[in-house]
């Protein structure tokens, strides 16, 4: 009975410090909507009339300050 409620609580500690992670990583993520977003060196497709986009860099901000990429992989 130990051995399970240790597996327990080692589980809720996981999943506690995993939902910590992904919404630190949210909050902390670019916004497209907020800041301006460009998009280079990928693919696009139009099927069904709706927009596939494989691949390339994005650019958030003014590409004349900061030169930071953030790959869309």
């Amino acid at each position: 009975m130990g051995t399970f409620i240790k597996k327990h609580i080692r589980f809720i500690w996981t999943e506690a410090i995993l939902a910590l992670l992904l919404t630190v990583n949210w909050a902390t993520a670019k916004n497209p909507k907020d800041d301006f977003c460009r998009r280079f060196a990928h693919q696009t497709t139009v099927i069904d009339d709706k927009l596939y986009i494989d691949g390339g860099w994005v650019n958030f901000d003014d590409f004349q300050q900061t030169h930071e990429n953030y790959s869309s992989m």
